[in-house]
């Protein structure tokens, strides 16, 4: 009993300690007024604001690359892209393919860095699905986004299978919604992405992984889920300073997401576990980076997967020229 108490102790203390370097390294100096400042709209106690949440709290990190960041919390997705669109922010987290509607509108916008890499992965109580037998007639729940927009045209180039032509598509508004439905058995499978996927997980050991976008892709790699988009009026430098910012955050993250993860909470009342797990066994990576090449070649390629035929990809998405 006393080991048990003992390991108990430690851990906790572990916690403890890391939470408080975090606290630690944001205790500074008030900024320069003169360094450029710029803001971020998050989803709040969303898994992908913490990140911009702890930079905009530590101000020695934005000391050190030259630049003010202040996360701006929204309470939804549809109120964060909403405000974004408006112009209400500079910077905001979201999938790929959710960008080209707001260029094709003459939103004054382009992708400007990678964020984050993983799998949209579908959860069900039955069998993996390996092959269009497998799916066929079933019902399969999703957010009905570019994720699954991506996932969607890929069973159908793998399997000849759509929505309506092979298995049934139930919208709903999150990876929890669908995984219910599969539960009380209106629904045989329900798609999401990390970190709810590690929830699921957590919380229902009887679901088990039917079918991730590893299973799809050619030479079975993740996709950049997430991407960070900016406003044309940001100029290169400061997206630059920005980005190196964000990318040394999600650097300590990673290094001690349980940490992080905490101090996350304490400062919005978020729930925790998932995210800290994902992020420990590498299905969610945090990678901040200006968008290459290869990158920007990837991203057309999957979001051309999600449009009609024949359409294209505004050029003006990529590059703001």
């Amino acid at each position: 009993m006393r080991h048990r108490h003992t390991r108990t102790f430690i851990a906790r203390r572990s916690i403890l300690l890391g939470a408080a370097c975090f606290a630690a390294a944001a205790a500074s100096p008030v900024l320069a007024q003169s360094l450029p400042r710029v803001t971020m709209g998050v989803i709040a106690k969303d898994g992908s604001a913490i990140v911009p949440t702890l930079l905009t709290d530590d101000k020695a990190l934005q000391q050190q690359f030259g630049v003010q960041v202040e996360a701006k919390a929204y309470p939804s997705v549809t109120a964060v892209w909403t405000a974004f669109a408006a112009g209400e922010f500079d910077f905001l987290i979201g999938g790929p393919a959710g960008f080209v509607g707001l260029v094709e509108k003459g939103v004054p916008i382009h992708l400007m860095a990678t964020y984050s890499i993983s799998s949209a992965q579908i959860f069900g109580a039955g069998k993996r699905i390996e092959s269009a037998a497998d799916l066929r007639g079933k019902r399969v729940t999703a957010v009905v986004a570019g994720l699954w927009k991506l996932t969607e045209a890929q069973i159908k180039a793998k399997w000849g299978l759509a929505p309506g032509a092979g298995y049934e598509l139930i919208p709903v508004p999150n990876l929890m919604a669908g995984v219910t439905q599969v539960l009380a058995g209106t629904a045989d499978y329900a798609m999401g992405w990390e970190p709810d996927a590690t929830r699921v997980r957590q919380t229902y050991p009887t679901l088990k992984l039917a079918l991730s976008s590893e299973d799809l892709r050619p030479a079975g790699e993740p996709s950049i889920i997430q991407v960070i988009g900016s406003k044309n009026s940001i100029t290169a430098d400061v997206q630059k300073k920005a980005a190196d910012a964000l990318a040394a955050m999600s650097d300590k993250v990673t290094k001690d997401p349980v940490a992080a993860e905490a101090k996350f909470a304490s400062m919005t009342g978020a729930e925790k576990g998932a995210f800290a797990e994902a992020v420990k066994t590498g299905r969610y990576q945090l990678t901040v980076r200006l968008l290459n090449a290869p990158d920007k070649a990837l991203l057309k390629a999957d979001i051309l997967k999600t449009m009609p035929p024949n359409a294209v990809v505004p050029p003006k998405l990529l590059d703001r020229s």
